[in-house]
């Protein structure tokens, strides 16, 4: 079947654009940045273990998640205003904190926006504690409570979770409103090992709150000899044709990687409402990479970039690019743009990558300069060689130190700034630092 050509992912209302895309060129980035820590969480009631990128709203608004803290401890949704004074401290506002029931616990992707409201989701929690889509609606009024609706409960029919158990990643829209993403296990009845890729959709066009859930595919893993790969915990993007595309943690070869499989790259496409699974590349970890994290991204030529988390203590984690075979038919062919060597040399485990120009950004959550164990962390730029192909060539931007360290989520942009959270490690256990917001700028 000829591949219809790939362009830059769709998603509504810019999202992807503000959580993914950075403002800056990679020469003024490596001409050298100051830090400066914007928010410190306490635990309670502000939150804790920021994990995920932050969104980054016209108004200059700041909004994210922490998986712990809150009012109740089972993690808040924030917002950081900026100072109206330049140099004054930016102010949090807890829009909402989680209960631990119905409506979640544990915020396990960032926000994204939609028609004025912030959808997210939570790992656990909801009707059979195996975690929930929400929807946040501002006040009617300043001042007022943020409502929280809990859009659809994983495991509904319980064990085993064929609806999908774990939702984790990030959400995305397709043009017509309807909500995809990924659970990291459940699915098929007869493995229920292995997660799925859902969507949501409302059958009364939003005039009411009832949203249902259609898995768009089962991962299989090693059932029956299947190879299509297991866990996928990234989310998904789409394309413009409408195709969608992730990773799975591991799965794929079971040859490979002591017999759990190294991760795959897939694609999704759609007939007639009926979606097929195609692995574009199978990791060995012989090099190539073992344990693809963070959500993919495209570039403007079609290309596909992403992480993995390391093969071994000398590998720890690399940055890739997948590119379409010419013509469109045949296998996606990888390129290692870059390989860490983690500290206190450069990064270690990187989060995913954006990209802006001909040049990848991105953070490791260790790694680096700092005294943390294994390093704290760093934010770094892997730039395009001026000809040829390889060697990309990779510049620490920010070294992270043990008063912010360990960022579990790529960066964002804002006007003239760069803003990363580091969750410090802690998770419900924090005391006094429970996680940073930073701001890096000229």
């Amino acid at each position: 079947m000829k591949r219809r050509a790939r362009s830059l992912s769709f998603v509504s209302d810019c999202v992807a654009i503000a959580i993914f895309a950075l403002v800056f060129a990679a020469d003024a980035l490596a001409s050298g940045l100051t830090g400066t820590t914007i928010y410190t969480f306490a635990g309670t009631p502000d939150g804790a273990g920021p994990d995920f990128p932050l969104f980054y709203a016209k108004d200059g608004n700041l909004y994210g998640t922490t998986t712990y803290g809150g009012q109740l401890g089972y993690g808040a949704v924030f917002e950081l205003s900026p100072p109206t004074v330049s140099g004054g401290p930016w102010t949090e506002t807890i829009l909402y904190s989680f209960t631990g029931g119905d409506d979640g616990s544990q915020p396990s992707s960032s926000v994204i926006l939609g028609n004025g409201q912030l959808f997210g989701e939570t790992l656990y929690g909801g009707t059979a504690n195996a975690g929930v889509v929400y929807k946040l609606t501002p006040p009617t009024a300043p001042g007022g409570a943020w409502t929280e609706t809990t859009l659809y409960s994983f495991c509904v029919a319980g064990n085993p979770c064929v609806d999908g158990e774990w939702p984790m990643g990030g959400l995305v829209f397709d043009k017509s409103g309807n909500i995809y993403g990924t659970a990291q296990t459940g699915g098929n009845a007869q493995t229920a090992c292995c997660g799925v890729v859902f969507e949501l959709f409302n059958p009364h066009g939003g005039v009411r709150s009832t949203w249902q859930e259609k898995v768009i595919y089962n991962f299989l893993g090693n059932y029956s000899g299947q190879s299509d790969g297991s866990n996928p915990q990234a989310g998904v993007l789409f394309d413009s044709a409408g195709n969608l595309y992730g990773t799975t943690l591991g799965g794929g070869d079971y040859s490979a990687c002591q017999g759990g499989g190294c991760g795959t790259v897939f694609e999704l496409t759609s007939s007639a409402g009926v979606w097929t699974e195609l692995p574009l590349y199978v990791f060995q970890g012989t090099g190539d990479g073992n344990g693809p994290s963070g959500r993919l991204v495209f570039d403007s030529s079609g290309n596909l970039y992403g992480t993995t988390s390391g093969e071994t203590v000398y590998n720890p984690g690399n940055v890739f690019r997948l590119s379409a075979p010419t013509g469109g038919i045949g296998p996606w062919t990888e390129t290692v743009l870059y390989t860490f060597l983690g500290a206190p040399l450069d990064g270690s485990s990187p989060n995913g990558v954006v990209i802006f120009g001909r040049n990848v950004f991105g953070t490791t959550s260790q790694g680096g300069s700092g005294t943390c164990l294994g390093g704290c962390g760093t934010v770094f730029t892997v730039a395009a060689p001026k000809s040829g192909t390889v060697p990309w060539s990779e510049t620490i931007l920010w070294n992270f130190t043990d008063t912010a360290y360990y960022p579990e989520a790529a960066p964002t942009s804002g006007e003239g700034a760069v803003y990363s959270v580091a969750s410090d490690d802690a998770g419900s256990g924090c005391q006094g630092v429970c996680g940073t917001v930073l701001e890096l700028s000229h």
